[in-house]
Formats: C-alpha cells, structure tokens, sequence
C-alpha cells in the first residue's frame, strides 16, 4: 500500500518530467509504466523515492520493467466485446443440455459478470438442473472483485478466498462478500478449463478445485498469479499495474507459473470434436445420479 501511496505522488511529476529528458529517446507514456514499476519494486526495499526517478529519467529502467503493466486507451479500456453479428457480447453464455445438467461458459469478468452469472444459475436451478458444466475456456481473465463476488455465492463462512502478497512479503486475505453468501453453496458443479484460462479465471477453478471440491476437466491453465490495480486518467485511459500476486483458498495453492491443474487431464485433438466437453458431461451425468 504505501508503494502505491508513493505511485500516485510521483505520476504527476514524472509524466512531465518524461515529456523533456532527453537521455534516452521513449516516449511519455512508456517511460511512466516503467517508472511505475520501478518506483514500486524499490519503495518495497526502501530506496529513496526521488533518487529512483533520477535513475529511471536518465534511462536505468531497462531491467525495471513488467510485462504485464500495460496502458489502455480511452477506446481499448472502455470497448465492448462484438460477437460475430457486431452486436455486444455477454459475458456469460447459457444453455441447458440435458436435462439434469446445465452449461455456463464465463468468456471473461467484467463488472455484469457476478450478477448475470447469479441470474443463469437461478434460472437453471428453476428447470430442474442437478449439476453444472462451468466453462472457463479461453477465458483472459479480468476484474477481481468480480470473481471474488461469484466465489461467494459457493461459499458460506467467512475464511478468505484468497491472500494477497505484495512485494513486502505479507499476505493480506480477500474475504467474501455478504451479499448473496452462500447461495450455491449446495450446488454440484464440473469445471472446465484450458491453456488459455489466464488469471481470475485460474483464481475461480482453482478455489472450486481446492476448496469446493468440484472436478476440473481439460488441460493445465496458463499460470498467471497476478492482481494489478488500474489507475485511470481522465481522458478515460487506464495504466494497469501489478502489484501483488495471489494465493488461493484456506491451503494457499500457489499457480504461478504452473497453472490450475485439471482433475481429469483431456485434450482436444485437432478437428475431432470437443473431448473435453464430453468428459465434462459424463462426470456431470455421474455426480447428478448421486444427487437423488
């Protein structure tokens, strides 16, 4: 926390200070990422905050930088995703294949995700589904407070659904919400995910792996760990900037650079089908004939 307090003091003054050094060609914007990132990395270790700014604008930020800290422009940061018709695309999609079984494929978290998801779910509950096939597939992640919202709906005590780790070392744990606690926690689900699961897609796997005990099907996800916090401008851009990394549930699983691994491990061969939806269906089929 005080990194980011020490963040947000020097934006101002570096970003104009960028605009006229003339020690190394990049640009305003570029050198105020690694500035950022910098200034975070040696806030943790107590360096002066005003000498690491004279070190990154006479160009030492060449091994300072993060490859996830990114800029969005006013039209990347607020852009709707476009199905194929050019309409705007949910993020949540449903269908019900069978009769006891129901499908929710999560395409990505963004701020309608918890409460477009609590909504299929209830409506699936109404038409009689047993189980729930949860599709996390080629899903990049996003907003955390979003995941950590549909987490509590499964969750019906009070113990953390993640840890925080900042770059100090400590661990600060994320709680549920008390809005709607607890509402599926009876519910069975099977998880599906693949290589490109990327980060609070992994975070809502892994805790319905770890701490809910539900089947995960498919392949070993991507393997990101990282929270980042956006700081937004007021021309509507956005600088996103990772400052910790996160542990999962009550064992504080670690998927950093290893990923959510699948309960049950299927590929999908080129040009034969969904295997990996089959699979997920039939373990569907035999948790939903243990729940009469």
């Amino acid at each position: 926390m005080r990194g980011l307090l020490a963040v947000l003091m020097c934006v101002a003054w570096v970003s104009a200070a960028a605009e006229g050094a003339t020690a190394k060609k990049m640009s305003p914007l570029k050198k105020l990422v690694e500035s950022i990132h910098y200034i975070q990395d040696s806030f943790y270790k107590e360096v002066d905050v005003g000498k690491c700014v004279d070190q990154i604008l006479s160009g030492g930020v060449s091994k300072c930088t993060d490859r996830w800290s990114h800029y969005e422009s006013a039209e990347e940061d607020n852009k709707e995703a476009l199905d194929e018709y050019g309409e705007k695309d949910q993020s949540v999609y449903v269908e019900k294949p069978e009769a006891e079984i129901g499908y929710v494929k999560i395409k990505r978290f963004i701020s309608e995700t918890r409460d477009d998801f609590e909504a299929a779910v209830i409506g699936l509950n109404q038409n009689g589904m047993k189980v729930l096939v949860l599709d996390l597939r080629d899903n990049p992640g996003g907003r955390l407070h979003t995941v950590i919202g549909i987490i509590t709906f499964f969750k019906s005590d009070e113990e953390p659904i993640l840890y925080e780790v900042g770059r100090d070392g400590k661990e600060v744990p994320d709680t549920p919400y008390e809005s709607n606690r607890g509402i599926f926690k009876e519910l069975k689900v099977v998880v599906l995910i693949n290589k490109e699961s990327y980060s609070a897609a992994e975070l809502l796997a892994g805790w319905l792996k770890e701490d809910f005990g539900a089947p995960v099907v498919g392949e070993v996800s991507f393997g990101k760990d990282l929270i980042q916090k956006p700081f937004e401008f007021e021309d509507g851009s956005a600088l996103y900037v990772t400052y910790a990394r996160y542990l999962i549930g009550k064992g504080k699983l670690s998927i950093g650079g290893v990923g959510v691994k699948p309960t049950l491990e299927v590929k999908n061969p080129e040009g034969q089908g969904d295997a990996q939806m089959q699979k997920a269906i039939e373990t569907a089929r035999r948790l939903a004939v243990l729940s009469h």
